[in-house]
Protein backbone atom coordinates (compact mmCIF):
# COMPACT_ATOMS: atom_id res chain seq x y z
CA UNK A 1 0.00 0.00 0.00
CA UNK A 2 1.58 3.75 -0.72
CA UNK A 3 0.72 6.19 1.37
CA UNK A 4 1.42 9.60 0.63
CA UNK A 5 0.85 12.84 2.51
CA UNK A 6 -3.03 14.63 1.36
CA UNK A 7 -0.67 17.77 0.68
CA UNK A 8 0.37 16.29 -2.67
CA UNK A 9 -0.14 18.89 -5.43
CA UNK A 10 1.34 18.36 -8.42
CA UNK A 11 4.07 15.18 -9.14
CA UNK A 12 4.85 12.58 -10.47
CA UNK A 13 5.55 8.96 -8.95
CA UNK A 14 6.49 5.93 -10.20
CA UNK A 15 6.48 2.52 -8.94
CA UNK A 16 8.04 -0.17 -10.78
CA UNK A 17 6.77 0.34 -14.65
CA UNK A 18 3.44 1.45 -13.37
CA UNK A 19 2.44 5.67 -13.30
CA UNK A 20 0.46 6.29 -10.58
CA UNK A 21 -1.03 9.74 -10.28
CA UNK A 22 -1.96 10.59 -6.58
CA UNK A 23 -4.22 13.04 -5.08
CA UNK A 24 -5.76 13.51 -1.83
CA UNK A 25 -8.65 11.13 -2.60
CA UNK A 26 -5.65 8.58 -3.23
CA UNK A 27 -5.16 6.71 -7.29
CA UNK A 28 -7.02 8.81 -9.56
CA UNK A 29 -6.14 6.54 -12.57
CA UNK A 30 -3.22 4.13 -13.57
CA UNK A 31 -1.66 4.12 -16.89
CA UNK A 32 1.46 1.99 -17.73
CA UNK A 33 4.62 3.48 -19.43
CA UNK A 34 2.82 7.24 -19.40
CA UNK A 35 3.66 10.82 -17.25
CA UNK A 36 0.38 11.42 -15.78
CA UNK A 37 0.11 14.69 -14.18
CA UNK A 38 -1.86 15.28 -10.69
CA UNK A 39 -4.51 18.01 -10.88
CA UNK A 40 -5.58 20.06 -7.95
CA UNK A 41 -8.67 20.03 -7.41
CA UNK A 42 -10.56 23.31 -6.80
CA UNK A 43 -14.07 24.47 -5.98
CA UNK A 44 -15.21 27.50 -6.54
CA UNK A 45 -18.46 28.91 -4.94
CA UNK A 46 -20.14 31.87 -5.71
CA UNK A 47 -23.48 32.97 -3.76
CA UNK A 48 -25.72 35.42 -5.39
CA UNK A 49 -28.40 37.61 -3.66
CA UNK A 50 -31.27 39.39 -5.86
CA UNK A 51 -30.49 42.42 -3.56
CA UNK A 52 -34.01 43.47 -3.64
CA UNK A 53 -34.31 43.15 -7.69
CA UNK A 54 -37.19 40.89 -9.47
CA UNK A 55 -36.46 37.43 -9.59
CA UNK A 56 -37.19 37.75 -13.65
CA UNK A 57 -34.02 40.26 -13.29
CA UNK A 58 -31.95 36.99 -12.79
CA UNK A 59 -30.06 36.85 -15.79
CA UNK A 60 -28.00 39.77 -14.67
CA UNK A 61 -27.31 38.07 -11.26
CA UNK A 62 -25.94 34.95 -13.59
CA UNK A 63 -23.77 37.06 -15.32
CA UNK A 64 -22.05 38.47 -11.95
CA UNK A 65 -21.96 34.93 -11.04
CA UNK A 66 -20.12 33.44 -13.82
CA UNK A 67 -17.39 36.88 -13.95
CA UNK A 68 -16.81 36.11 -10.36
CA UNK A 69 -16.41 32.73 -10.63
CA UNK A 70 -13.45 33.72 -13.50
CA UNK A 71 -11.59 35.31 -11.39
CA UNK A 72 -11.78 32.97 -8.78
CA UNK A 73 -10.35 30.32 -11.66
CA UNK A 74 -7.71 33.19 -12.68
CA UNK A 75 -6.55 33.55 -9.16
CA UNK A 76 -6.25 29.60 -8.37
CA UNK A 77 -4.67 28.63 -11.55
CA UNK A 78 -1.86 31.76 -10.57
CA UNK A 79 -1.56 29.67 -7.50
CA UNK A 80 -1.65 26.16 -8.37
CA UNK A 81 -0.45 26.68 -12.20
CA UNK A 82 -2.80 25.42 -15.34
CA UNK A 83 -3.10 22.01 -13.77
CA UNK A 84 -6.50 22.35 -12.04
CA UNK A 85 -9.65 20.84 -12.58
CA UNK A 86 -12.44 23.29 -11.39
CA UNK A 87 -16.08 22.05 -9.59
CA UNK A 88 -18.37 25.22 -9.53
CA UNK A 89 -20.78 25.11 -6.24
CA UNK A 90 -23.20 28.24 -7.05
CA UNK A 91 -26.62 29.68 -4.96
CA UNK A 92 -28.56 31.66 -6.61
CA UNK A 93 -31.34 33.96 -4.84
CA UNK A 94 -31.98 35.43 -1.02
CA UNK A 95 -30.84 33.27 1.73
CA UNK A 96 -30.32 34.49 4.89
CA UNK A 97 -26.55 35.24 5.45
CA UNK A 98 -26.78 33.62 9.05
CA UNK A 99 -28.14 30.56 7.14
CA UNK A 100 -25.63 28.17 5.36
CA UNK A 101 -28.64 25.63 4.75
CA UNK A 102 -28.24 26.68 0.57
CA UNK A 103 -27.57 23.81 -1.50
CA UNK A 104 -24.64 24.80 -3.42
CA UNK A 105 -22.57 25.51 -0.24
CA UNK A 106 -23.58 21.96 1.06
CA UNK A 107 -23.03 20.36 -1.68
CA UNK A 108 -19.55 22.24 -1.47
CA UNK A 109 -19.13 21.10 2.18
CA UNK A 110 -20.23 17.73 1.91
CA UNK A 111 -16.92 17.15 -0.68
CA UNK A 112 -14.74 18.90 1.39
CA UNK A 113 -15.62 15.81 4.40
CA UNK A 114 -15.08 13.77 1.34
CA UNK A 115 -11.61 14.88 0.62
CA UNK A 116 -12.77 15.83 -2.69
CA UNK A 117 -10.90 18.90 -3.25
CA UNK A 118 -7.96 20.39 -2.32
CA UNK A 119 -9.18 24.03 -2.28
CA UNK A 120 -11.52 26.45 -2.66
CA UNK A 121 -12.05 29.60 -3.66
CA UNK A 122 -14.65 32.66 -3.17
CA UNK A 123 -14.52 35.84 -4.48
CA UNK A 124 -14.79 37.56 -1.46
CA UNK A 125 -15.69 35.99 2.48
CA UNK A 126 -18.97 37.83 2.39
CA UNK A 127 -20.01 34.87 -0.22
CA UNK A 128 -19.67 32.51 2.24
CA UNK A 129 -21.74 34.37 5.01
CA UNK A 130 -21.53 37.82 6.76
CA UNK A 131 -21.29 36.26 9.92
CA UNK A 132 -18.00 35.79 10.56
CA UNK A 133 -18.29 33.35 13.15
CA UNK A 134 -19.89 31.04 10.32
CA UNK A 135 -16.89 32.43 8.07
CA UNK A 136 -14.40 30.66 10.91
CA UNK A 137 -16.19 27.86 11.37
CA UNK A 138 -16.31 26.58 7.47
CA UNK A 139 -12.89 27.65 7.85
CA UNK A 140 -12.03 25.71 10.40
CA UNK A 141 -14.02 22.81 8.80
CA UNK A 142 -11.47 23.37 5.91
CA UNK A 143 -8.30 23.09 7.80
CA UNK A 144 -9.61 20.29 9.33
CA UNK A 145 -9.90 18.41 6.11
CA UNK A 146 -6.52 19.99 4.39
CA UNK A 147 -8.50 22.13 2.34
CA UNK A 148 -7.22 25.57 1.47
CA UNK A 149 -10.20 28.78 1.15
CA UNK A 150 -8.97 30.87 -0.78
CA UNK A 151 -10.34 34.61 -2.02
CA UNK A 152 -10.02 36.08 -5.60
CA UNK A 153 -8.64 38.95 -4.11
CA UNK A 154 -6.75 38.16 -1.55
CA UNK A 155 -5.43 35.03 -2.24
CA UNK A 156 -3.27 33.13 0.48
CA UNK A 157 -3.52 35.75 2.68
CA UNK A 158 -7.01 35.22 3.50
CA UNK A 159 -5.68 31.74 5.91
CA UNK A 160 -3.47 33.93 7.14
CA UNK A 161 -5.45 36.51 8.59
CA UNK A 162 -8.70 33.74 9.78
CA UNK A 163 -6.00 31.63 11.89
Amino acid sequence: MIRLSDRIKAAYYKVSRLIITMTVTGIRHCQLGKKVRVMTRVGIYNHQHYRGGCPGCSQTYVKGMIADGVKCQNRAIGIYGNDCEFINYNDLGDYPPENLDRPGFKRMMKDVEDHKLDAIFVLTLSKISNDIDLVLQTYKKCKENDVALMTALDGKKVMKVLD
